[in-house]
This record gives structure tokens, C-alpha cells and sequence, in this order.
């Protein structure tokens, strides 16, 4: 099976819930008239192409903010109300067992379920963190992936 015979592009609102888009550059598009969608997610029949990228702002604090100033260059030098990209690992099977794991250990350790919450995502925040863009990067990396989209369809 092709790389892209089975491409899902998606958006996630607070307004219009979920919606699905034939290219990543119609979904940002959409983003750009309905700016509470918060969530677009690609899922293809190739992981190196599965991502779900999150909005948010540079005054959101997170607590992988660290690892976000690191690989994103932009994010350092912006403004409080610019806008970023956070691509973020889709999880799989691997990913719920350790943390069904770690929430096990923590709660026959006796923490409150706060607690456990607050550790487990700071353990994993960082880990979920694939990359960063702002928001006019992303709008060109979106170009270059429905390049590369419409290239590999018409050689279905």
C-alpha cells in the first residue's frame, strides 16, 4: 500500500468539532477563520508522516517549555500573543504502557491522583514534544507536505 492511500487530515474545535481536509494547508486555512480549532492531526500508513500538531500560544506555559525553546528558535524571541505549532508524538501501544506503568507505581506508593497526574506528564511532556513552528513556518512546511502529497497521489 502507498504512503498516501490513506491519508486523514483533521481539524478539532471548540466550534465545528472534528472536520477533515484534503490537504494540511486547507486545514491551517481553516484555522485562520475559525481560531478555536486547536488540534490538526495527519495520520497516513506511514509513521513518518503521523503527526497531531497543537496550537499554542508563547505565554501558554508548558511544562515541556524548555525543550520547545530548544528546538525552536522562534519561540524565544516571540511575542506573548504569537502563535506556534507544537507537533506532538501520536501515541502508541508502548507509550499508554509506560505510563499505565509509572500511574501504578505512584498510586501503590500512596500519591494522590494530582500527584500522579502531575509526574507522569512532566515525565513524558518533554518525550511527546516532536518539534515547533510558528505559525507562518508551519504555513510553509504545510506547502512542502501537500507538495510532496500531490506528488506521491498522482503516482498511485
Amino acid at each position: 500500500m502507498s504512503l498516501f492511500n490513506q491519508i486523514e487530515i483533521q481539524t478539532r474545535s471548540e466550534k465545528n468539532g472534528m472536520e477533515f481536509y484534503s490537504n494540511l494547508g486547507t486545514a491551517i486555512s481553516a484555522y485562520e477563520s475559525d481560531k478555536t480549532i486547536w488540534k490538526i492531526s495527519c495520520h497516513c500508513d506511514d509513521d513518518d508522516f503521523e503527526h497531531r500538531w497543537v496550537t499554542k500560544f508563547k505565554s501558554d506555559r508548558w511544562v515541556s517549555e524548555e525543550k520547545i525553546n530548544s528546538i525552536c528558535e522562534d519561540h524565544n524571541k516571540a511575542q506573548p500573543n504569537d502563535l506556534f505549532w507544537i507537533d506532538q508524538l501520536v501515541y502508541i501501544e508502548d507509550q499508554y504502557r509506560k505510563e499505565k506503568e509509572l500511574k501504578e507505581e505512584l498510586t501503590r506508593q500512596g500519591f494522590e491522583q494530582k500527584e500522579i497526574d502531575d509526574k507522569v506528564e512532566l515525565k513524558f511532556a518533554n518525550d511527546r514534544v516532536m518539534n515547533a513552528f510558528s505559525h507562518e513556518k508551519f504555513k510553509k512546511f504545510a506547502e512542502e507536505f501537500d507538495m510532496k502529497l500531490k506528488k506521491k497521489q498522482k503516482s498511485i
